[in-house]
């Protein structure tokens, strides 16, 4: 028995029905609606059809819903959001109706052939149901900034697998946009303009999903943000050109067209026919077999798609939010299984047993799989946990690194290391296929009480370079942006005056002083540069103002923008991308401090019209000025003009302000004075 439905199966009964139903008299929705489903279907949009169907059947036979979409508790919100995007069902003539309501198969029918499908596709549907809430807001967002939702937003918001779904929510929202301007044949151009560009949107976002690194995030972004304004000049254009036309355009054509469904556009180009003359080129031999000897090179760029395609089966589960209003994180916070060197595995198989306890074991989140192949699904919410194997190089010899080293250290697994937990033999992914070496996720090998982890190293007996590594088993904490903002602004922010506290005492020597063993050589420093505008962009103060707490400068990056970066693979960001974006250090979400001398400075700095200044010096007595720039920037061009040599300002005036935050990255010069007090 196959796992699904087949692609050919289901066009043939949608082109049978087309035909059986041509010669009668049909609603203006019909057609619009078997298009967009045979769109749907030709793209084996699987979710779209499992939804659509659940939406016909409210209407036709709600009782013979399955328990598992019946006892949905936002299922009456969804209802109201596929009307909106999809029409009522009422606009439908009573056939089309009820054939929707059992294509591609009865309901029934699939439950009894395709079980496991059907589970994965409902999981699916519902978290989109329970992520419903926020369509309003989304909605309301879309009409105060006048561009529609792109791919991103619609993914993290709503929870929308689907591509075709997400076109029709993207045409909703932009012809809601318009609804105040008469219907023309103008409107038919842009809305094209516009779907290409949401389409084009589309497919920059899921490639970015499948193939993230922290560079392709940041383009990413800055892609998205030529995106908005295409969107919103398109938006815009149309309304000016209605402006410019006249109220005599959409005479004729609102008597001939009627509302529709967005139809696809076909992005695709027709390729060229190939001349009937062409002489078929004749290829030299090539062996399948590489010759004797040959080295596989390392990749100069990492394509996992390319050289990995015997290993798709490791794929991490997808991570699907489940009832979480703002986009979920995460990253390693402590172990299930601390950090350990082997110590004889190439003479032995060597056992280490671990304990897992009840209260964690019910952490960790159970995936679904629609086939062996498939990855699966994780439903993840703030109380989740995933377990992780992770190997790193550590000299031996020396102490076990800290956590805040250890999860800033790269993966690096020891050659010829064979693994198994509990029974199961473990597969690593490595440098030569990968691009670098991945974590292996034991979540679902883990166990309720003794769970045994088994090693061995194929090597000589005097080989004893694994001991320069360490294995242990992470626990990978998920967090909610929200929660993020909430601790950083509460419990994890740092005084102003605890901060210029800090600044002095490094300002006056002591701390350098008592870093060193000489007594002779002291370092002291007259005083300190600091960096204001936010690192990634370099265009403005920092909104919230944050930097680790492992951190040795006092430059800080804007909290929101160093969020949204981080990459994201399904609904939550991926884990090792937590690094500084100024020095590289530990950068996790529960290391991160909001500082408030920094806020204050933003919030002085703007109050004086100064929001362009780039950098401040701060003199040892604990009064900063703005620091003078060569180039001469805006701000110090408004002080000359004004005839101010310097603005000078201390930090209990700062202090005494109202908060409005903003920051951001430079090179830290410093003035230094060696002092050597051998004479």
């Amino acid at each position: 028995m196959s796992s699904w439905y087949n692609t050919n199966s289901c066009l043939d009964k949608l082109s049978a029905f087309q035909v059986s139903i041509s010669a009668l008299p049909s609603h203006s929705s019909d057609k619009l609606r078997l298009s967009v489903l045979r769109d749907a279907t030709e793209k084996q949009d699987w979710f779209f059809l499992t939804m659509h169907q659940c939406y016909c059947m409210l209407t036709t036979a709600p009782e013979t819903l399955p328990d598992s979409i019946k006892n949905l508790q936002g299922l009456p919100q969804a209802e109201k959001v596929l009307q909106d995007i999809l029409t009522p069902n009422q606009n439908l003539s009573s056939g089309v109706l009820y054939f929707f309501s059992n294509y591609p198969y009865p309901m029934q029918e699939i439950c009894a052939r395709w079980l496991s499908g059907f589970d994965y596709q409902v999981q699916l549907f519902s978290v989109f149901v329970a992520h419903c809430f926020n369509y309003e807001y989304l909605k309301s967002t879309c009409d105060q900034r006048r561009y529609p939702p792109l791919a991103r937003e619609m993914d993290i918001s709503l929870c929308i697998p689907s591509s075709v779904f997400q076109r029709l929510v993207f045409t909703a929202f932009l012809r809601y946009l318009w609804r105040a301007n008469p219907k023309t044949p103008l409107a038919d151009q842009f809305e094209a303009t516009a779907v290409a560009i949401f389409q084009q949107n589309q497919v920059d976002y899921f490639r970015q999903i499948i193939e993230s690194t922290p560079a392709q995030s940041r383009e990413a972004l800055a892609t998205e943000q030529v995106c908005a304004s295409k969107l919103r000049a398109t938006v815009e254009g149309y309304e000016n050109a209605l402006r410019q036309a006249g109220p005599t355009v959409h005479q004729v054509y609102e008597q001939n067209h009627a509302p529709s469904l967005p139809i696809n556009t076909n992005l695709q180009p027709q390729s060229a026919p190939t001349p009937t003359s062409a002489q078929i080129q004749t290829k030299p031999h090539t062996s399948l077999l590489p010759p004797s000897g040959h080295v596989q090179p390392q990749q100069r760029v990492a394509n996992a798609a390319r050289f990995s395609l015997h290993q798709a089966h490791l794929r991490s589960p997808v991570l699907t939010a489940h009832s979480v209003p703002s986009a979920l994180y995460t990253f390693q916070e402590g172990y299930v299984k601390s950090p350990a060197r082997l110590s004889e595995p190439g003479c032995t198989m060597e056992k280490w047993v671990f304990v897992v306890t009840p209260d964690k074991m019910s952490s960790f989140p159970k995936t679904v799989r629609q086939s062996v192949a498939d990855p699966g699904i994780r439903n993840i919410n703030e109380t989740n946990k995933i377990a992780r194997l992770r190997c790193i190089k550590w000299k031996n010899g020396t102490d076990t690194p800290k956590e805040h080293v250890w999860a800033t250290t790269d993966t690096s697994w020891i050659p010829y290391l064979y693994l198994s937990l509990n029974g199961t033999r473990l597969e690593t992914r490595k440098k030569m296929h990968q691009g670098k070496d991945l974590a292996v996720d034991v979540t679902d090998l883990l166990r309720e009480g003794e769970n045994i982890l088994e090693m061995t190293v194929i090597t000589q007996p005097s080989d004893t370079s694994h001991l320069d590594y360490l294995l242990a088993i992470e626990a990978i904490t998920i967090i909610s942006h929200d929660s993020i903002r909430l601790n950083c602004t509460t419990q994890n922010r740092v005084p102003a005056q605890t901060v210029l506290e800090s600044i002095k005492q490094k300002l006056s020597g002591s701390s350098t002083a008592a870093a060193t063993d000489d007594d002779d050589v002291h370092i002291v420093q007259s005083n300190m540069t600091i960096n204001l505008r936010e690192p990634f962009s370099q265009s403005r103060l920092c909104d919230t103002p944050v930097r680790s707490k492992f951190c040795l400068h006092n430059d800080c990056f804007d909290l929101d923008v160093f969020l949204y970066s981080r990459p994201q693979k399904g609904h939550a960001s991926v884990v090792d991308q937590w690094k500084c974006p100024i020095c590289g250090t530990d950068a996790r979400p529960n290391v991160l401090v909001h500082d408030g001398f920094i806020e204050h400075v933003n919030m002085a700095l703007e109050a004086r019209g100064l929001s362009e200044t780039r950098q401040i010096v701060v003199l040892q007595d604990g009064e900063w000025r703005v620091k003078d720039e060569s180039e001469g920037g805006a701000a110090q061009r408004r002080e000359s003009e004004e005839g101010e040599a310097s603005t000078h300002g201390t930090a209990s005036a700062a202090l005494q302000r109202s908060s409005v935050p903003r920051s951001s990255y430079m090179p830290i010069p410093a003035d230094v004075e060696i002092i050597d007090l051998s004479d």
